[in-house]
């Protein structure tokens, strides 16, 4: 079966043309979008992360401001920050940077973040409204998921979608996007019994586990869509939790890893920016 590759830099570049018109216009008007991005430790990924959010900011006009905490930092020290920056007028969004040091608790900092400046839509009251079909600020990976299938026209109504994965920053909340778009969705996860025969059923399979090559083609029904999600160095080389090469000929549509998920992750931080921009701008 011949797949089509859902490009995510092709499509991400697109989307980014206009945004970038569009803070431009904001910017003659002395309104300059601001994103304030918190670190905590020195983990090199959450480091390199940082370094390429920022240079994209920079390249469509958006302001950054890098606020780092070492990976002693108490959760005082990080909810002090965090209601500096809400309380900033400069300042339209924060984002902090995920994972945590394991000390920390990820949920109680992130809620600390006021609604109005959570760029990555992970607050309770967004995933609240979110799962009650009024969302303000989605979540940036479901968001970009949801955003790369329309770029292709596919369309998830009356679709059977299995999604692998059920966590707050990926799985729970494009669960309820699917659904309110009209799909039938079932989740994985580390209790389902025969993860793979709920996976074979599936038009529209998505898979936001971590773990490399996890979906190999016995996952998959023939002509598919595959989202991969997940992404991990594996044998000195990033991969997914798909098996593309084993894969890819069975799927209608499928991302590759790197290059599918990951650039329409950080075009829709792109995005929420600038929409908590305009909001607070009225």
């Amino acid at each position: 079966m011949m797949h089509t590759l859902l490009d995510g830099i092709t499509t991400a570049k697109q989307r980014r043309q206009d945004l970038t018109q569009n803070i431009r216009a904001l910017r003659t008007k002395n309104i300059f979008p601001h994103l304030a991005v918190v670190r905590v430790g020195d983990d090199p990924a959450s480091q390199a992360y940082v370094t390429i959010k920022q240079k994209i900011c920079a390249t469509v006009g958006i302001d950054t401001t890098l606020h780092e905490l070492p990976k002693e930092a108490s959760e005082d020290e990080i909810h002090t920050l965090i209601e500096a920056l809400n309380n900033n007028p400069e300042v339209d969004g924060i984002l902090l940077q995920l994972p945590l040091p394991g000390h920390l608790n990820a949920r109680q900092c992130l809620n600390c973040i006021a609604p109005e400046k959570d760029v990555d839509g992970l607050t309770d009251i967004h995933a609240q409204n979110l799962a009650k079909g009024t969302p303000g600020v989605i979540p940036c990976t479901p968001l970009g998921c949801m955003n790369l299938l329309r770029a292709y026209n596919l369309s998830v109504r009356g679709q059977t979608v299995a999604i692998i994965g059920r966590s707050p920053l990926v799985g729970t909340p494009l669960r309820y996007l699917m659904e309110q778009a009209g799909a039938t969705v079932n989740v994985i996860h580390t209790r389902t019994c025969n993860p793979h025969l709920i996976a074979r059923h599936a038009d529209i399979l998505i898979s936001a586990a971590g773990v490399p090559h996890l979906v190999t083609d016995f996952w998959v029904k023939n002509g598919a869509i595959v989202l991969d999600v997940g992404i991990t160095r594996h044998n000195n080389r990033l991969v997914g939790d798909v098996d593309f090469e084993k894969v890819a000929p069975k799927t209608s549509y499928i991302t590759p890893v790197p290059g599918g998920i990951g650039p329409m992750t950080v075009q829709s931080l792109l995005e929420n920016t600038l929409k908590l921009s305009k909001m607070r701008n009225n």
